[in-house]
């Protein structure tokens, strides 16, 4: 296939009835740009803050495409097997889930590592403030403060019981 990302702008009008009902009138939708990542198939696509996109593909490459999506900024290095577990709420920090049993905090436009953790996410998420981070595996569930990496707090989903850092 082409390999091209589209981006639209959905619009829906609303009418109203005599007796005050809002309908759907007709749907809209306007293209926006085709975006050309210099990728293979793309696995995923992430809307980031400040109209950002994050693209991932399925050779491994990440893309941060920044308005007025003309051209993406440097790819993002990564390692062969990472797979984006989260992004922080500003859109300028990322959780990469490795292989090797390890999840990786980076920053998005840097690549610098801020901290690892010894848990191989299967989801993560951020707290709405940016500041903790929970890491999700098939047994284990943490809490982390996303700035320094620190375990807070670690559930044993078969002990059925957590720990206290």
């Amino acid at each position: 296939r082409d390999r091209r990302l589209e981006l639209w702008q959905l619009a829906v009008s609303l009418a109203g009835d005599l007796a005050g009902h809002l309908h759907p009138n007709r749907s809209r939708a306007r293209r926006i740009r085709v975006l050309r990542p210099n990728t293979s198939e793309t696995q995923s696509v992430i809307f980031l803050s400040h109209n950002r996109l994050l693209v991932e593909s399925h050779s491994g490459t990440v893309q941060v495409w920044e308005p007025p999506f003309v051209r993406p900024m440097p790819e993002f290095p990564r390692h062969p097997g990472d797979v984006i577990a989260g992004v922080s709420p500003d859109g300028d920090w990322i959780l990469l889930s490795r292989n090797s049993g390890l999840t990786v905090m980076r920053n998005l436009t840097s690549g610098d590592t801020r901290w690892r953790y010894p848990l191989k996410a299967d989801a993560a998420a951020f707290s709405p403030g940016g500041d903790l981070v929970a890491i999700l595996d098939e047994r284990f569930a943490a809490v982390l403060n996303a700035t320094s990496g620190r375990e807070l707090c670690r559930y044993d989903m078969f002990k059925r019981g957590h720990e206290q850092r």
